[in-house]
């Protein structure tokens, strides 16, 4: 699924939209950020390497609070790819690759 304008969740935990950007620590080159697009709260974050410690993140997220209905994440991603599709399946979560961005509000 693809979006092209921002949306909110009709409730808290329904949709969580992940943020990543890029750090210049050794080992750690990203940052990543879960947010509940209703609640604005963070949901949980990661500083990672390897595109796996994405899914461990969504897998704490789960364990500490329940999954979502869906997981959004831009299209820039560098990590997109079929293991996250994969977990989404595996948690009945449906992964929705977006084109938002900044200039949108967001």
């Amino acid at each position: 699924m693809t979006l092209s304008k921002p949306v909110n969740g009709e409730r808290r935990g329904r949709i969580w939209q992940i943020e990543i950007t890029t750090l210049d620590v050794h080992g750690e080159p990203f940052l990543a950020i879960a947010v509940d697009r209703y609640s604005r709260l963070a949901v949980a974050s990661a500083a990672f390497e390897a595109p796996g410690d994405i899914q461990a993140m969504l897998e704490k997220a789960c364990a500490d609070s329940g999954c979502p209905d869906e997981v959004w994440i831009d299209h820039g991603f560098k990590f997109s790819s079929a293991a996250i599709e994969e977990w989404g399946t595996q948690h009945s979560v449906a992964i929705v690759w977006t084109s938002l961005s900044r200039e949108h509000g967001d």
